[in-house]
């Protein structure tokens, strides 16, 4: 058996190389994938093997992860072509910052009446889904400079989708 050392997971997984992927085939492949290395089908077999399966089953699972989450997604993507998204960045987008602050505003009110908003998050899902897309048409277009700033756009915008989450678990 050798080394699990694949740093493109759409080649782990045998998925297009762009944004848009098809989740349920990713999942599929991921229970496929999983079954193959589960550390459990080793318990009998040598220590170097078992070590393998140990290593290969968490790769997957970091594999999966990633290609899951947009945000992480469009990162591996960028890095495996050769322009690791620099996340240090600020972003510089009066609108958007704009917006950001009307979202903590909402969720600052959110926190004093523990209401659930569910506007608020479709408007944040919104906001997102806009930002996945145009990283999408980047990619596509390979327009790197583009897909880095959409890739920031998407990075800032889910932070602030978790803050909400974690205000009223949405």
């Amino acid at each position: 058996m050798h080394e699990p050392s694949t740093s493109n997971y759409f080649v782990l997984f045998e998925v297009p190389l762009r944004f848009e992927i098809d989740m349920d085939i990713l999942k599929q492949r991921y229970h496929h994938a999983q079954k193959i290395a589960h550390p459990d089908r080793f318990v009998n077999d040598s220590p170097q093997q078992r070590q393998w399966a140990t290593r290969y089953a968490s790769l997957i699972n970091d594999a999966y992860r990633i290609l899951k989450s947009p945000v992480l997604r469009a990162h591996h993507l960028l890095s495996i072509s050769g322009n690791p998204p620099d996340d240090e960045q600020t972003i510089d987008d009066s609108e958007l910052l704009m917006q950001q602050l009307q979202w903590q505003e909402k969720m600052a009110r959110l926190k004093k009446t523990n209401d659930g908003d569910q506007s608020l998050h479709n408007e944040i899902r919104q906001a997102q889904q806009k930002a996945e897309q145009k990283f999408s048409q980047a990619w596509q277009e390979t327009d790197t400079a583009t897909a880095q700033q959409q890739y920031h756009k998407l990075r800032f915008i889910d932070k602030i989708a978790q803050q909400l989450h974690q205000i009223n678990g949405v």
